[in-house]
């Protein structure tokens, strides 16, 4: 039997856990490649993958 996987919202303002540090997500970017979460403060932008919800 397969449990419900927990929705995550990946809105402006949500707060995640990214590499060891806490990080707030500024916008959400769609490509071909697929969703990419760009952060507030950083000049970087990652998968949806690589935070984990606090």
């Amino acid at each position: 039997m397969l449990l419900p996987t927990p929705m995550v919202l990946y809105k402006p303002g949500s707060r995640f856990l990214y590499k060891g540090r806490v990080v707030t997500v500024d916008y959400i970017i769609i490509r071909k490649t697929g969703m990419w979460i760009r952060l507030v403060g950083h000049e970087e932008s990652c998968l949806p993958e690589a935070l984990t919800p606090l």
